[in-house]
């Protein structure tokens, strides 16, 4: 049993990581989300440190949950692609219209057909 009780602190902050991952990732949070919860968890453990009816204890854990929430998310947003070199990073997710002109001679498979273009021009169509 005493060991259940000494693991529930790594459950807890575990899915405090998960669902910051989660959240980031289901809702495309900016990187100012991640840096707003940690100043917003910081400053209600001030003010409930300064606050004598309040368990210090009890807020010192939420500031902890609510830290390991934003580090999750912030850490799923680190791990996103930033080259921005790449034209078709940025439609990530969405389907698109390349114009351009085929670069070498069609891989002809069993069931379908590689073609290797060179991209002139990249439409973003929506969706």
């Amino acid at each position: 049993m005493t060991s259940l009780v000494r693991g529930a602190p790594f459950a807890i902050f575990a899915a405090a990581l998960a669902t910051g991952i989660w959240l980031a990732d289901r809702f495309s949070l900016p990187l100012e989300w991640a840096i707003g919860t940690f100043v917003l968890a910081l400053a209600l453990l001030l003010v409930s440190s300064r606050a004598s009816n309040l368990n210090n204890l009890s807020s010192t854990w939420a500031f902890a949950v609510i830290t390991c929430l934003a580090l999750g998310g912030l850490r799923f947003m680190l791990a996103q692609p930033t080259n921005t070199q790449d034209p078709l990073i940025a439609h990530h997710g969405q389907s698109v219209i390349l114009e351009g002109q085929i670069a070498d001679e069609p891989d002809v498979r069993e069931q379908h057909v590689n073609l290797r273009i060179r991209p002139h021009r990249v439409v973003a169509s929506g969706s």
